[in-house]
């Protein structure tokens, strides 16, 4: 007989209903196997082969993840996979460039041998009578990597050039960190940046209510955040620009042109335009521009150093445009030929006027903020020390966005430099020291955090994904603290998975303008994260 499809009784009904109700308190399980893009789109089963489902197979199409439901983001079918195959396209290129995959040995640094044809660089062969200091040795060294990178890039031609402005074919690559494989010297490249795209104006060819939006644009909206420039100055530069291209005449100065140009090329970058690849394209040619005037920069000057800040705020926005790390450290240099680290009342009979002596310490204290931000985030030796500096703040900036940027870059600066470089402070010399300073930074920046004021805003402010990046950098593995306990792991976790949200809101809505910073900062976040779960598993399972 077939089975009884009468209706249940009491007994049986009120079982089934609490069976209903303990699977709903059941905790749900992630499947490890989900549809791939092209079935959930086409809503037919997905029988999860990988690398490719059966479907996409026989349709003969690409077999893509999919995120999620909402966002419907394509993620790769396999993450292992699609990290072996990442793997494998590595060591072809590494195969390509003539090094040895296989062999246990690191790669010897690179020599600069300069003759009278050229640079060439020559890789030393190990000896046997190495392989022991060698095995006791770390398989990276920064220095030894850094000085790869340098000579990569430098050549006979480049040591003697005249060009306008000084090492410049090796100051406009593209922002890099110091890897195991020499990168190819890019010297085409380079060059390019020094060549005319054509005798057309690029200025000229913006209508004039365009530019002069945009100048405005950075004169009011983005000045007032890096003010290293008068305002009324930057008006000024604009009117001669303006009333040299109307007239056709050499009234304004390749200074001038200069300085106009690059205002117009970050505001550019800043644009809330859907087409990114069109805004980067269009700020190029203006950025193209500005170095055809960039005669200002060969010189160590007071505006030399405002128009390197120019080039720095806009390599923030376009990280390929130069090596940020080499562009801050030649522009600290600068500065400390010009005693800007030193406040003009400490000079003894300075002539300086109060609006000179104000702009001094504005400018002071954008390269301070850039010069953090960049070796922080880069994990380089910062430029210069605190203790060595005596330049007051500008008056009048109580409250400003600029003023609250350098406080934090402060407290982030003595946060690198105890926990990375390692150079102890009268806190830590005694026992237990170490935690009272990790438990006084962490209550000076949730305090800093407070004390700032924002306007409400659908994507997390910059001040919250700082503060949670300091967090992951207070309480990540460290030269001072290599072994970090439990508590500080947990924290770092957290404080990753909030570095991660806020730039992942970023990118949706926008606003993810400093690139360069966020895909350094999420490595390390990550890294951070990858270390927890690693240590602490168990008590990030109990959260």
């Amino acid at each position: 007989m077939p089975p009884s499809t009468a209706a249940p009784s009491g007994a049986s009904a009120t079982q089934v209903s609490s069976d209903a109700q303990r699977a709903r308190k059941r905790p749900k399980i992630r499947r490890t196997t989900f549809a791939c893009a092209r079935c959930h789109r086409r809503k037919i089963k997905c029988d999860g082969l990988k690398p490719a489902c059966s479907n996409c197979v026989q349709a003969k199409q690409p077999c893509n993840g999919i995120l999620d439901g909402e966002s419907k983001t394509v993620i790769p079918r396999s993450i292992a996979q699609y990290l072996q195959e990442k793997i494998q396209e590595k060591e072809l290129l590494l195969k390509k460039l003539g090094v040895d995959t296989d062999s246990d040995n690191a790669p010897q640094v690179a020599t600069l041998q300069l003759s009278s044809a050229g640079a060439s660089r020559a890789l030393p062969e190990p000896s046997p009578d190495d392989d022991e200091q060698h095995d006791s040795q770390p398989r990276f060294d920064l220095a030894s990597e850094t000085a790869r990178s340098f000579s990569a890039g430098l050549s006979k031609e480049l040591l003697v050039s005249q060009a306008r402005f000084p090492y410049g074919t090796f100051l406009f690559a593209s922002s890099h960190l110091p890897s195991m494989t020499p990168a190819p010297p890019e010297s085409e490249h380079r060059e390019d940046y020094f060549k005319q795209k054509g005798s057309s104006n690029a200025l000229e060819q913006i209508p004039k209510d365009v530019t002069e939006r945009l100048v405005r644009n950075y004169i009011e909206r983005i000045s007032p955040l890096y003010p290293y420039f008068d305002r009324q100055d930057l008006w000024m530069r604009y009117n001669k620009v303006s009333t040299a291209q109307k007239y056709g005449d050499n009234s304004a100065s390749q200074h001038d042109i200069f300085v106009v140009s690059m205002m117009i090329a970050i505001s550019i970058m800043t644009s809330k335009f859907s087409d990114s690849a069109k805004i980067a394209s269009s700020s190029e040619r203006i950025f193209q521009h500005a170095l055809n005037h960039s005669d200002c920069l060969h010189e160590t000057s007071f505006r030399s150093l405002q128009s390197t800040l120019l080039l720095i705020q806009y390599s923030y926005l376009m990280p390929r445009a130069a090596s940020l790390w080499d562009i801050v450290g030649l522009a600290v240099r600068m500065a400390l030929e010009l005693g800007l680290h030193r406040d003009p009342e400490e000079m003894p009979a300075h002539n300086f006027a109060d609006s000179e002596i104000e702009l001094r310490r504005c400018v002071f204290w954008v390269l301070y903020i850039f010069d953090r931000s960049i070796c922080a985030t880069s994990h380089r030796r910062l430029g210069i020390a605190d203790e060595s500096i005596s330049t007051k703040y500008p008056s009048g900036m109580e409250g400003t966005y600029f003023l609250n940027n350098i406080r934090f870059r402060r407290i982030q600066s003595e946060l690198w430099t105890v926990n990375y470089l390692r150079r102890g402070l009268p806190l830590l010399t005694d026992e237990g020291s170490y935690e009272a300073w990790v438990d006084d930074i962490e209550h000076r920046m949730l305090d800093w955090r407070s004390g700032v004021t924002t306007k409400k805003s659908s994507t997390p402010e910059w001040f919250d994904i700082a503060i949670w990046h300091g967090f992951v950098f207070l309480h990540r593995p460290c030269p001072r603290n290599p072994y970090p306990p439990t508590e500080s792991l947990i924290k770092c976790f957290q404080a990753a998975t909030e570095v991660a949200a806020g730039y992942w809101e970023n990118a949706h809505s926008g606003f993810l303008k400093y690139s360069w910073h966020a895909v350094h900062h999420g490595f390390e976040a990550a890294i951070g994260m990858l270390y927890a779960i690693r240590h602490c598993k168990e008590q990030l399972k109990e959260r």
